[in-house]
C-alpha cells in the first residue's frame, strides 16, 4: 500500500497529500495555514477474500448414524464411529471480528489530535494607494493652513508691540506728514498754520485762529472791555497732551523761558523777515482766550491766546508770518514753527 495519502483540513476541508511517517505529528494547511494532527489513512478498498492459509477450515460435523434394531441371530458389533474431516481441529475461542483482513494493511492508529493553535492575528489590508495620497495631501493642507494662522497671529502681536512702543515714541500718533513737517521745522522748515499742526513727544500744537482787531477783556465785576488799540495780532493756540504723562504748561503769552544763559519766548516775523513785539499781561486784564497755566492730564487740551502789536501800514504789505514757540513752555526742548498765511488772518 502507498505510504502517501490524503487528508483534509478540519478549518477549511482542503485536501492535501500526507505521509505514513506524519501520521501523529502537526500538519500546516497549505490554504488557511492552520495547524492540525495528521490522522491515520482511512482505507476504502474492500476487504480481500481468505486465503487458505491464512484462515482456519470450518470443521464439518460428523454423520449421526442411525440405529438398527438387533437381530437375534447374530449379535454384532456397534459400528465405529465415523472420523471427523481431515484438518486441524477448529481454533477454540471467539470468532474472528469482521474487517479488512490483516493482508489489506497495518491496522490505523487512534491519534489524539494536538490542541489546536491560536490562529495568527490577522493583518490589516493596505489602504488602497489613492486614498493614502488623498489623506497626505489633505494632511499637507492641514498644516499648511495651521502654519498660515500662526504667522500671521505672531505678524498681529508683533503690529500691536511696534504701535505701543511707537505711540510712546510719538505720543498721540503722529501723522506721516506732521512727522515730515516736524523734521523740516528742526531744521530750518514751517508748517502751514491753516492745514497742519505739529507734534512731539510732549504735544500736539495747532493754530486754530488768527485775528487783527482789538482785544477783548474783562474788567472789574466781569464787565467786557476792548482795548484802545486795534492794530493787534490774536494768534489762537491749541495745546494737547500726547504723552501718558501729566504735562504742565505755562502761557507763551507774557512769558520767557531761560536756559543757560539763553532766553526764548514766542516770536513773529513777517516775509520781510520785520519782527514784531509781543504784548505784556500788564497791558491787559483777564484777556477772553487766554490760560496763564494749567496741567494737562493724558489727552487732554486746552486752548490759549498770544498778542503782537502789528502796525496797520505794515499788514497791508504783508504776505505771511512766521511764528516761532519754543517748547520749553511744556517741558519740551524744540520749536514748533508754523506759517500764517494772509489768507487766514480775519479782521
Amino acid at each position: 500500500m502507498s505510504s502517501v495519502f490524503q487528508v483534509s483540513c478540519p478549518h477549511c476541508s482542503t485536501n492535501q497529500t500526507a505521509t505514513r511517517e506524519q501520521i501523529g505529528q502537526t500538519m500546516r494547511c497549505i490554504k488557511c495555514h492552520a495547524n492540525f494532527g495528521v490522522p491515520g489513512p482511512i482505507d476504502t478498498s474492500p476487504p480481500a477474500p481468505p486465503t487458505a492459509t491464512s484462515a482456519p477450515p470450518t470443521a464439518t460435523p460428523a454423520p449421526t448414524a442411525t440405529p438398527t434394531a438387533p437381530t437375534a441371530e447374530v449379535p454384532k458389533s456397534p459400528p465405529p464411529v465415523p472420523s471427523p474431516a481431515s484438518g486441524p481441529p477448529p481454533a477454540s475461542g471467539p470468532p474472528p471480528a469482521s474487517g479488512p483482513s490483516p493482508a489489506s494493511g497495518p491496522p490505523p492508529v487512534s491519534v489524539r489530535p494536538a490542541a489546536e493553535p491560536e490562529a495568527p492575528p490577522i493583518a490589516a489590508e493596505p489602504e488602497p494607494e489613492k486614498y493614502r495620497s488623498r489623506v497626505t495631501r489633505g494632511n499637507w493642507f492641514e498644516l499648511g493652513c495651521y502654519t498660515f494662522m500662526g504667522l500671521g497671529l505672531i505678524a498681529i502681536i508683533l503690529l500691536i508691540v511696534f504701535a505701543v512702543r511707537y505711540r510712546k515714541q510719538n505720543k498721540g500718533g503722529l501723522s506721516a506728514l506732521n512727522r515730515v513737517i516736524v523734521q523740516q521745522s528742526n531744521e530750518g522748515g514751517w508748517a502751514d498754520a491753516s492745514s497742519m499742526s505739529m507734534t512731539d513727544p510732549f504735544a500736539k500744537i495747532s493754530v486754530s485762529q488768527v485775528v487783527y482787531g482789538g482785544v477783548r477783556a474783562k474788567a472789574e465785576g466781569n464787565v467786557v472791555v476792548e482795548s484802545k488799540s486795534s492794530e493787534l495780532l490774536q494768534v489762537y493756540i491749541r495745546i494737547e497732551n500726547v504723552s501718558s504723562n501729566k504735562l504742565p504748561y505755562q502761557s507763551w503769552f507774557g512769558n520767557s523761558f531761560r536756559v543757560s544763559d539763553t532766553t526764548y519766548q514766542a516770536e513773529l516775523t513777517d516775509n520781510g523777515n520785520r519782527a514784531y513785539s509781543m504784548m505784556s499781561k500788564a497791558d491787559f486784564q483777564s484777556i477772553q482766550g487766554h490760560k496763564p497755566k494749567a496741567v494737562l492730564e493724558p489727552g487732554d487740551e486746552i486752548s490759549d491766546v498770544i498778542i503782537f502789536a502789528v502796525p496797520r501800514s505794515q499788514l497791508g504789505s504783508v504776505q505771511h508770518f512766521h511764528l516761532e514757540l519754543p517748547s520749553l513752555a511744556y517741558g519740551g526742548s524744540k520749536k514748533s514753527r508754523f506759517e500764517i498765511p494772509r489768507s487766514m488772518i480775519k479782521q
